[in-house]
């Protein structure tokens, strides 16, 4: 029983922490405490063992539940992830086109080759 209470706890702490937004500074350490309690819950979720007494049943349909609204929030995450990612490496091509805008340009445009015998 302790164990299945162990993991519906760190569940609801997880969710409790995602539900709080946080700005791209705290990110970092949010990302950090998150990927330790799912190593704890994985811990936990290994000691999970049949046969189960009704409490347990009753918590483990309670803790799935949770469950798939952690992986949203863990997937809305992982999406701001990307799209952060994305506007940084677009900002910087904007940046270095800023500082040499004729880089991307073939030094044999515009000239002509006369080819009379």
């Amino acid at each position: 029983m302790e164990a299945i209470q162990k993991y519906y706890q760190l569940t609801k702490e997880m969710l409790s922490l995602l539900n709080v937004p946080s700005g791209s500074q705290k990110r970092k350490e949010l990302i950090d405490h998150i990927t330790e309690m799912i190593d704890n819950r994985q811990q936990w979720m290994e000691q999970i063992k049949p046969p189960y007494t009704q409490e347990e049943e009753e918590l483990g349909k309670q803790t799935v539940i949770l469950d798939r609204q952690l992986n949203d929030k863990l997937q809305q995450l992982f999406q701001s992830i990307k799209k952060d990612m994305r506007n940084n490496k677009k900002q910087q091509r904007s940046n270095t086109k800023y500082l040499n805008p004729y880089q991307s340009i073939s030094t044999l445009d515009g000239r002509f080759m006369d080819s009379k015998k």
